[in-house]
Formats: C-alpha cells, structure tokens, sequence
C-alpha cells in the first residue's frame, strides 16, 4: 500500500497546464497553452527552479509537466493580469 500511495503522490505533483486549466475551468486556446507553457518554462528557466517533466501525451508524445505548486503560482497570476475588476 505503501508503494501506491507513494506513486500516487509523485503522480499527482506533476501535472500538464492544460489539465490543470480544465481542473480550475479555464478554458485557453492552443496558442494561448503553448504560450503560457513556455512562459512558465522561462521563470523556472531564470529562477534556478527545477524543470517541467516530460509527461505523456496522446496527441503529441509527451509534453510538459509541472508541478502543482507552480501551476499554482502562474493561475494566481494569470488572473490577476486576464481578469477584469
């Protein structure tokens, strides 16, 4: 049991934006993804913070993944910055 709880932790920590958008119900166009994915990449990129995962896809493979706590911070401020007030 141990063994799956386990797996299913470090599963859980790393997930795609697209699935993590659908989790909050935001719905983002492709390009919109890909252009977030890779601003993401970048502030991990310049901060020293550990990469995205490579994740597997259906559609193109594999894609990245990244953790909970960063998608966290990037939905935090993507809202602050789409959202009117």
């Amino acid at each position: 049991m141990s063994e799956f709880f386990e797996f299913w932790e470090s599963d859980q920590e790393w997930m795609t934006l697209e699935d993590y958008c659908l989790e909050k119900d935001l719905l983002l166009a492709e390009s919109q993804l890909m252009k977030e994915g890779i601003g993401i990449t970048s502030y991990l990129s310049t901060n020293g913070l550990p990469p995205p995962r490579k994740l597997p896809d259906d559609r193109y493979g594999t894609v990245n993944g990244y953790r909970r706590c960063t998608l966290d911070r990037w939905y935090d401020e993507f809202m602050t910055r789409h959202v009117p007030k």
